[in-house]
């Protein structure tokens, strides 16, 4: 039993490292959206529609503010024509 708690104590400086990059993360995905949409030459509006959210929360998804579901990425995919895998490829390695 000691055993386990003393892993705990050495990593728990490491758990609170987890979410640090987050918003950058949030804002790359968000500007992903946003360049894919605009070369597909959809509107804002348009995209919003086809997920089912307001344009207002489509302003705050590509602005990198809102964490979408999975189920709204695969739609943003199927409606942009675009592989999952290939969407989500290297996004943490951009730079902003």
């Amino acid at each position: 039993m000691i055993t386990k708690w003393w892993i705990f104590i050495i990593n728990f400086p490491t758990m609170f490292e987890w979410g640090k990059n987050d918003d950058v993360f949030l804002k790359k995905l968000g500007e992903r959206i946003s360049t894919l949409r605009k070369q597909k030459g959809m509107p804002q509006v348009e995209l919003a529609s086809y997920l089912g959210i307001e344009k207002s929360n489509m302003s705050r998804l590509e602005a990198g503010k809102t964490n979408p579901s999975i189920l709204i990425l695969k739609r943003i995919c199927e409606s942009l024509n675009i592989r999952f895998e290939d969407f989500l490829k290297d996004i943490d390695n951009e730079t902003l």
